[in-house]
């Protein structure tokens, strides 16, 4: 009669053929009539589960049968093997490597408690930084001393965190671009100025110089000149002078470009009028 007790059948192996791991699956089925729950094991994903529906699995005691605490699934992974289906355990990462610059993040503030001084920067992976944050749930802060913020130390250099050897570090930043100075903050802060022309020849022609085209400049940095008056005719070699109010025959020069000064973020900039636009001025009464 013990003979023909039967405490639980076993099933056939169910380690199909594959050829890559996603045809492998884990799964924790129990063998039929049995009364203790299913070991972790490898399976082909197109073979069936056992059908126990109709299977009669007559007295089973199962209260005097002894289970063994069965292994966390989650720790095995399905992999194919030489075209078979196999239960490895899954490889657990150090949360301290890293294996680019993106896994790391500078701690430089506390997470848990508060503390008088903030902490030194420290370098860690972003799976580091996330255990320590579930840390802190479970954390008891005590009430902070009195503290002297004068005495903390000057706070670090800029730096950030990079991956070095499979491990965060921390190198210095580069300082940021030094923004260049306002040169106005309004548009009276700025002035049309016509500098002297590039080509300097001109300064020795009786006629002098036409003022160059016009730029916008702070009113402090206003360099232009005004056009140099032509200088008294010479004398004639035989001690004649050329007759009064007799000047050189200079062309005009042309009409510099209209526009007017202003500042925008922070910069002289010029503005021309609108075209289309046409002054009134001097214009007769209809």
């Amino acid at each position: 009669m013990c003979a023909a007790l039967v405490l639980g059948e076993l099933p056939p192996p169910r380690m199909g053929s594959c050829q890559s791991d996603e045809e492998c699956a884990i799964t924790t089925d129990a063998p039929c009539c049995s009364c203790c729950p299913g070991v972790p094991r490898a399976v082909s994903r197109s073979e069936p589960s056992p059908d126990c529906s109709n299977k009669n699995c007559g007295f089973v005691p199962c209260k005097t049968v002894l289970c063994k605490s069965p292994q966390d699934p989650s720790t095995l992974q399905a992999v194919c093997r030489a075209g078979t289906c196999r239960a490895e355990p899954v490889e657990v990462k150090n949360p301290s490597l890293c294996s680019s610059d993106a896994d790391c993040v500078v701690l430089s503030s506390y997470l848990c408690c508060p503390l008088c001084c903030p902490p030194a920067p420290e370098a860690m992976t972003r799976a580091e930084l996330q255990l320590k944050q579930e840390r802190c749930e479970t954390t008891v802060c005590t009430a902070m001393v009195r503290c002297a913020p004068e005495n903390c130390p000057p706070p670090p250099a800029p730096s950030h965190a990079v991956c070095r050897s499979n491990h965060c570090a921390l190198v210095p930043s580069a300082p940021d671009p030094v923004a260049p100075a306002a040169e106005c903050r309004s548009d009276r802060d700025c002035t049309v100025s016509y500098p002297d022309p590039v080509d300097s020849s001109c300064s020795t022609s009786p006629c002098g110089c036409c003022p160059g085209q016009p730029q916008a400049v702070p009113v402090s940095k206003n360099l232009g000149k005004p056009v140099p008056k032509p200088p008294p005719p010479k004398k004639s070699p035989f001690g004649l002078s050329q007759p009064p109010g007799q000047a050189p025959n200079c062309a005009p020069c042309p009409r510099p470009l209209p526009g007017t000064a202003a500042c925008q973020s922070g910069r002289c900039v010029l503005k021309e009028p609108r075209r289309g636009v046409r002054s009134n001025r001097g214009r007769p009464n209809d």
